[in-house]
This record gives C-alpha cells, structure tokens and sequence, in this order.
C-alpha cells in the first residue's frame, strides 16, 4: 500500500513570503539609518569646515562680518557643498565681531529612504549649528587652570583686572567660572570662560564668552631650574622694630632653604639670576623694599609662598635668559593644591614677566594699583583672585622690554577651536 509523503515545501514558501516584509523591513531600515547617520555626519564636518574658514578671517586685519560671511559662501558656491553630496542646501551664517565667533547653521531634506522617512526624526531636514572661535592674532595674559572651581578669575568689591589690551582664559566649568561681584570689574580684549559666569553686563567690558574650550597650561613642558644643596638656611634681614633705621642689603643668586624673611626698614637689591625659595616663604614686610632685575624665584617645598606686605615696595623683573627666562615666579609643579600667593603692597607697580603658579592662587589684595608700570604682565595660576581696590593692570607691550615672553603667553600664533 502506498501512502503519500508529507511535502513542506509549501510551507515554507507561504512563511517566507509572510516573512520577507518583515525582513526588508528591517534590513531596510537598517539601510536608511546608517544613510541618514552618514548624511549627518558629512552635514557636521562641512558645517565644522565652513565656521572654521570664515573664523580664519579674524587673524587678518579689519575683518569685517560681510567679508567673513562673502568668503564662506563662496566657498559653498565653488561647489565645496556638492562635494560632499549636499545638491540642496539652506544655509545661515552668524558673525560676532567682538568675540572672534562665526557659526554656520545648515539644514538639508533627509536623504531618500525605503522606510524610516515615514517616522520623526527622519522625515524632518537635518539641522547642524557649528561655530568656530578665532583664538590667534591675540595677546594672551591671564590663564585659570582650576577644572572647575568657582571664581577661577575672581574679582570682588571695587576690584579691577585691567587686561584691555590682551584676553584671560579660564578652564573651570563651573557656572561661576569667571566672577565679578559688588562693583568690581573685569576688562580685556576676550574672556573666556570654560564654563559660566557670574556678575552682571556692568562688571564686565566686554562680556565673557562661555562655554570655551579649555586652554592648555602654556608653561607645561618649561623644565624648573636645578636645584644644589643650601647656600642660606632660614635667612632673615630688616628690623622687626617699626621705627628701627633702614639698612640696604644685596643679596646674590642660591638657595635658600626655609625662606627668605625681609623684615622691615630693609632695603633689599637682588642681583640678576635664579633663587630657590625651598621649604619656607619669601615675605616682604612693610617698610621695606624687594628690588630685583632680572631676577626669576623658584618656589620649592610645601611652604614656599610668597607674601608682599601694605607698605612693603616691590620692583621686579624676570630674568633676560636661562631656565626662568621671561619668569619672575615659577611654583613647584608637586606644590599643594590651592595654596595662596598674597600681593598686599600698595607700591608694587612694576612686575616685568610672568607669574608661573600652576598649583596656587594668586590673590590680589591691595588700595592702588599693581603692574601698570609694567611693559607686559602674564599670569598662569590655578586660580587669580583680587579683593579690596587695587587695579591689576596687564599691560602687553612686548615690543617695549628686552625680556622674553614664554611661548604660549603674550602673542600666541593662529589658532582655530570649535566649540563642542
């Protein structure tokens, strides 16, 4: 007897055909996002490229916001746009003269697709903002490592940090990054904040950009000097008497181990060269004098601070040449954290160079003006904070002085960043 075999085949053709919807679905799907993804991702690199060529516009002379905005769009209608698939393009360009920004908006219609373009995101046009920050042409004076702490640049009461002719840098992306309070006032050419700022339109001219990019530490790879064994241990001149007569000293390069202490009524003249400030503080007290030309210190130790006291006078220069050429204070890079640097003196208008303290805060606390006599100042601090009244003006007359001005403070080259 003959029976009749099971046959499957039309089975399986009827599940493959109640299957294959499903699987172009799918794999279609897949073919739409990663097309709408590229689509997206060659939308972001022109709109980067684009905001970053009329950005370049800025390290030209007298840029003007028709020129940047001319040069971009030729660039669109040389057919730079086409090149990278893009046949229709809107395109809206944004220039602020006064921070060195262009933005490039873009919008384009999604890409043709096989399922995803009846769905949200994918059946909207695609839409990139890039902006683009000119950071070249510029005198750079102050940088605020701090990640992010609150006031990394800091002003309080009636405080002014005059740096018209140069911009200050802060890293930290608190949203009180940069801080003005009460009446005091933050001046430059930019500044720009890593994170937020604090304070009204009235304590700033102009106001801060926000949301910058971190600017690197521009002294990272400047070696400290060497050090030898101690020339003077727990060194003292001047008077602890208030009404004591002055004495003038002359003091010559060396270490000098657990501080060096000038009391008062000590006039106190430094001879050229570097000097180690290992494992104690160098203190200025009132009535007495700090005269150094070319002359840069090491501060060495946990306990290497530097204070100038009310009625001290300071005068300083960096040095011309050697390892703290165009430096007047360079912190130990394995200092404690936060430690404070005090300015007090109200005559302590000439500091000719750069103020190196990548762990510390240098803390401006004085009646009148500091610096102002100075052909350039540069600050690179973990955190610069003034109080009172004094005036810390940044001057950046470079051309002015014979002393070097470190690569990376001063006039920095041409350089483009994009804001993320």
């Amino acid at each position: 007897m003959f029976g009749f075999g099971k046959n499957s085949n039309g089975n399986v053709a009827i599940l493959t055909a109640m299957l294959m919807p499903v699987v172009l679905m799918f794999s279609g799907g897949a073919v739409d996002f990663f097309s709408w993804n590229n689509q997206r991702v060659k939308l972001k690199e022109l709109a980067d490229t684009l905001a970053t060529r009329g950005a370049r516009e800025f390290l030209l002379a007298n840029a003007t916001e028709f020129q940047i905005k001319a040069v971009i769009n030729n660039v669109i209608d040389s057919g730079y746009a086409a090149a990278y698939g893009f046949a229709d393009l809107s395109t809206a360009i944004s220039v602020d003269s006064i921070e060195g920004e262009v933005s490039v908006h873009l919008t384009t219609p999604p890409t043709d697709a096989l399922f995803l373009n009846k769905f949200d995101p994918f059946k909207k046009p695609l839409k990139i903002t890039s902006t683009a920050i000119a950071h070249g042409g510029m005198n750079v004076c102050v940088v605020a490592l701090h990640p992010d702490a609150d006031g990394a640049v800091s002003t309080d009461h009636f405080a002014v940090l005059d740096a018209s002719p140069c911009s200050i840098f802060s890293n930290s992306v608190s949203t009180k990054g940069v801080s003005a309070k009460m009446q005091s006032q933050i001046n430059a050419g930019l500044t720009c904040s890593g994170g937020g700022v604090e304070g009204s339109v009235s304590n700033f001219a102009p106001f801060p950009t926000m949301d910058c990019p971190a600017y690197p530490d521009p002294l990272a790879e400047r070696q400290p000097p060497s050090v030898g064994a101690c020339t003077e241990i727990d060194f003292e001149v001047g008077s602890p008497d208030d009404n004591a007569t002055e004495i003038t000293y002359y003091l010559s390069p060396g270490v000098y181990c657990g501080g060096l202490m000038i009391r008062k009524h000590a006039r106190v003249f430094f001879d050229p060269g570097v000097y180690v400030i290992k494992d104690g503080p160098l203190e200025v007290g009132k009535f007495s004098t700090l005269d150094g030309e070319n002359v840069g210190f090491y501060l060495l130790g946990d306990a290497a601070t530097f204070r100038f006291e009310k009625e001290a006078t300071i005068t300083m220069t960096a040095p011309r040449d050697g390892p703290l050429a165009g430096i007047m204070f360079f912190e130990d890079r394995n200092a404690p954290l936060d430690r404070v640097h005090k300015i007090e003196s109200d005559d302590a208008r000439k500091f000719l160079g750069t103020f190196y303290l990548s762990r510390g805060v240098l803390e401006v606390n004085t009646q009148k003006p500091v610096a102002d006599d100075s052909a350039y100042t540069a600050i690179v601090a973990r955190r610069l904070s003034l109080i009172g009244r004094p005036s810390l003006v940044l001057n950046a007359d470079y051309a002015g002085t014979e002393i070097p001005v470190p690569e990376g403070v001063g006039p920095v080259g041409n350089t483009i960043s994009l804001r993320e």
